[in-house]
């Protein structure tokens, strides 16, 4: 894995999940031209791409994080996190306009955003240190 923020990690796999970049059409991402095309939104962040393995990683989190949150009605982070990073028009969202998308409190939805991308970085590195763990036998 990098040593990228998660936040950068999760504004790169909600670009490809969400916004038919090149790994989503059937192209392999080093293709020449993949780094090229352009996506809305977030037009002032620059947000390098992931590898097909880091992005493989950060999905199997996500979805890791969405088989624990759906057993209770509660748990928002899946909903949150997903809203928040693979938004449909290509830009995040501000955290009150989700907050109203999803009939949350603005600070609900913070509180869920930040809980979810720790859960996120605690997999991310639990996987980092297993693999640490296997090769280093």
């Amino acid at each position: 894995m990098t040593d990228r923020p998660v936040q950068d990690l999760l504004y790169a796999w909600g670009r490809s999940r969400h916004l038919s970049d090149a790994r989503s059409l059937g192209y392999p991402s080093q293709a020449a031209f993949a780094r090229e095309m352009r996506t809305p939104g977030r037009a002032t962040v620059r947000v390098p791409s992931l590898s097909d393995d880091e992005h493989g990683r950060v999905e199997r989190a996500v979805m890791a994080l969405k088989r624990r949150s759906e057993p209770s009605a509660d748990d928002h982070r899946y909903r949150v996190l997903v809203g928040y990073y693979c938004a449909r028009d290509g830009r995040t969202p501000g955290e009150a306009a989700l907050a109203r998308r999803l009939g949350l409190s603005r600070d609900r939805v913070r509180t869920a955003r930040i809980a979810a991308e720790a859960w996120v970085e605690a997999m991310l590195d639990a996987e980092q240190d297993r693999v640490g763990l296997v090769d280093g036998c």
